[in-house]
């Protein structure tokens, strides 16, 4: 069988993976390989792919380049889609679409150095095809695939371009303008702001209405209490 083609701005340095894991492979060779390897699995069924990053800004702001990157697949997602298909947030890493969770965004970090991650890996997930052979892809509550939600028979070599690409133009703004207007278009398109929140996220118990999200990407609920985006350093929330 013909491997899968991807295709993706020269910038990127390529890492193709078998199996699943590209996350985990981004990860362990980050401080070797350097920023611009884009690792991607040849799976079919699930886009599973990760940058490597090499961060200027000190740790706190630095992690905020996850949202850039939830909004680079969120526009994937819909450019690959039919028109109107919502494509939302859930805080702080989920992508859902039409108000059910398909994936998300994930993040890691290397050890400071003055302050400044040496590395990061910015990860993107997302269930393309679903089980074909589920007789009832319906019950499974919360959860579902681009397949089961109208979008044709999108490729995840295709998808995975795409984010690519669109990263690019994120990752631009965000180190040329700061994180101001990552936060101002991720708000904009989370329907979580100003409801009620109950979650149980990396060990922590989220309950409150969610009233804002600041500066350093925290979810700041209507009580004053704020929920670091360090959180997702400890896995991601939205896990297939």
């Amino acid at each position: 069988m013909a491997l899968p083609e991807l295709s993706i701005p020269p910038v990127y340095e390529s890492v193709a993976i078998a199996g699943s894991g590209a996350f985990s492979a981004a990860c362990a060779r980050a401080e070797e390989i350097g920023a611009g390897a884009l690792f991607w699995s040849r799976r079919t069924d699930r886009l599973d792919c990760a940058v490597v990053l090499e961060p200027e800004q000190p740790r706190r702001e630095a992690l905020t380049v996850l949202y850039a990157g939830a909004l680079a697949l969120r526009e994937a997602i819909g450019a690959l889609g039919p028109p109107n298909k919502p494509v939302t947030f859930a805080w702080p890493d989920r992508i859902d679409v039409d108000g059910a969770c398909v994936g998300g965004v994930r993040l890691a970090a290397g050890a400071d150095r003055d302050g400044v991650p040496a590395w990061l890996v910015l990860g993107a997930e997302i269930e393309v095809t679903g089980d074909p052979d589920d007789p009832d892809p319906g019950r499974h509550v919360g959860r579902t695939a681009l397949w089961e939600e109208g979008f044709g028979e999108v490729e995840v070599p295709e998808l995975t371009g795409c984010w690519a690409r669109f990263l690019l133009g994120w990752i631009t703004r965000f180190t040329e303008e700061g994180f101001a207007p990552v936060r101002r278009e991720w708000l904009a398109r989370t329907p979580g702001l100003g409801r009620q929140v109950t979650r149980l996220i990396g060990g922590s118990q989220i309950a409150g209405l969610f009233r804002d999200m600041d500066e350093t990407g925290a979810m700041v609920l209507a009580d004053g209490r704020r929920f670091g985006l360090e959180l997702v350093l400890d896995g991601p929330t939205w896990r297939l």
